[in-house]
């Protein structure tokens, strides 16, 4: 999994996490809906339990907050929303993001314009 957004808690930020931090800035999700979007998106990489532990884990760090929320039909499910400090790292992991796409981009461009299909040895 490719890691982007130097930050203080950790050394680096997955990708994976800041597409899901992407998701919840839409609108709070529980666990089962963010992992049904990831996977609707083809965004899933890892087993689905572990989108779980990243839920809770990027809550200890205080980047999400939850709660229990009750609905009529069905059981009880946590819904996860950003904190203030959730959105300001998503900014600045958005803007890193940004930059390594566009170095990307024009990376294969380059190698797409060089040559129909990429050597290994260049």
């Amino acid at each position: 999994m490719p890691y982007i957004c130097r930050m203080p808690k950790r050394k680096a930020f997955p990708v994976e996490d800041v597409c899901m931090m992407l998701m919840l800035l839409k609108t709070p999700l529980h666990g089962y809906e963010l992992v049904e979007e990831l996977r609707r998106r083809k965004l899933l990489r890892h087993n689905p339990a572990q989108i779980y532990r990243k839920l809770r884990e990027m809550e200890r760090e205080g980047y999400l907050e939850s709660e229990w929320v009750v609905r009529e039909t069905g059981r009880p499910r946590r819904v996860y929303r950003l904190r203030e400090e959730g959105v300001a790292l998503l900014k600045s992991c958005c803007t890193e993001l940004k930059t390594f796409l566009r170095e990307a981009r024009v990376l294969l461009e380059e190698v797409e314009g060089s040559a129909e299909e990429p050597s290994p040895n260049g």
